[in-house]
């Protein structure tokens, strides 16, 4: 996903829609760390 997300960053292709996709990687992200946390075995 990041890999994608520089791609679209260093040719700056549609920059609203590398915004949309931006914003989705950080909500996947937080997504998953919150997962971890609430999941994780204390």
């Amino acid at each position: 996903m990041e890999l994608t997300f520089l791609e679209h960053m260093v040719q700056w292709m549609e920059p609203l829609a590398t915004l949309y996709f931006g914003i989705s990687i950080t909500l996947v992200m937080g997504a998953l760390i919150a997962f971890n946390r609430l999941v994780e075995p204390k």
